[in-house]
């Protein structure tokens, strides 16, 4: 195995280290702003790693380098390296939206360069650290980086896949749209429930099995397939019912929000089954509703 210094021990960071060291891989150094998180990382996790507090770092000699800092702050790390930076070294960033463009200069300086972005939700750095194993890695990159980044991907127990450069907002924009919106809409129907007098703790308990049966679905399923409820069922009637208590609450963000996922719902509809006469009578209901949220 390989040695590894992270720049950046957050939450991704903090995780990817816990979890190499676990399968081999030397964590030489943790760079960091402040010390603490890292100190405490060092402390349980990583007894053998070295903790420098950027920008106090006067040499890198480790064979890979991971920058897990956030988005703004990539490509001043990388020139920050500039100097530091050895050729035949690989240089990783961990973001979802920046391509492996970030690290221009470092490649200038015959580095091999590469995003390798971990498609799994981390929230925190312990728990983070079990969750790579089965999980997605987007990588892109120099031929060599895609190499060594698929590579640790394969150790971590973990699948890969690759992107064009230019097309990294685009699947980062997938990304948000699985996990973050996802978990906004969580928010939006705990609050739903709140206002059915259930307290938001609870709201949470009696929701989140119903979150976790349909990921199940979605796992085994297309979404034709999986998709259920009054909208899979062409239930009009439900609709409207639920836009009258939606318009009731007084959030016209909320309803905005339901109506859109809506249309959505019933395009899914129409892939599966095609129209209908009572599909179309749904959707022109739903154009009704939208009209008067405007």
């Amino acid at each position: 195995m390989q040695n590894v210094t992270i720049v950046g021990a957050g939450k991704v960071g903090g995780a990817l280290a816990i979890a190499l060291s676990r399968i081999g891989y030397r964590i030489d150094e943790l760079i960091v702003r402040r010390s603490q998180t890292a100190t405490a990382l060092k402390k349980k996790y990583l007894a053998d790693t070295k903790i420098s507090v950027w920008p106090n770092v006067e040499q890198i000699p480790s064979k890979i380098i991971l920058i897990t800092t956030g988005d703004p702050e990539i490509e001043a790390v990388a020139n920050y390296l500039r100097p530091l930076a050895q050729k035949g070294q690989v240089v990783f960033h961990t973001s979802g939206s920046l391509s492996s463009s970030a690290l221009l200069i470092l490649k200038s300086a015959g580095c091999d360069t590469g995003s390798l972005h971990p498609l799994v939700s981390v929230s925190d750095a312990v728990r983070g650290a079990k969750l790579f194993k089965d999980s997605y890695f987007c990588i892109e990159g120099t031929p060599s980086a895609v190499r060594t980044g698929k590579q640790i991907v394969r150790f971590l127990g973990g699948k890969s896949f690759t992107i064009d450069a230019d097309k990294k907002s685009l699947y980062h924009a997938a990304a948000v749209m699985s996990a973050g919106h996802v978990t906004s809409l969580f928010d939006v129907a705990v609050e739903e429930l709140e206002k059915c007098g259930i307290s938001q703790p609870e709201a949470r308990k009696i929701l989140f099995p119903l979150l976790a049966s349909t990921a199940e679905n979605l796992r085994h399923q297309t979404p034709e397939k999986a998709l259920t409820g009054s909208f899979a069922r062409l239930d009009q009637a439900a609709f409207e019912s639920h836009i009258s208590a939606l318009q009731k609450i007084g959030n016209k963000e909320i309803l905005g929000l339901y109506i859109a996922l809506g249309e959505r719902s019933l395009d899914i509809v129409q892939r599966r089954s095609g129209n209908s006469p009572q599909l179309t009578r749904f959707r022109r209901s739903i154009s009704m509703a939208k009209r008067k949220t405007k």
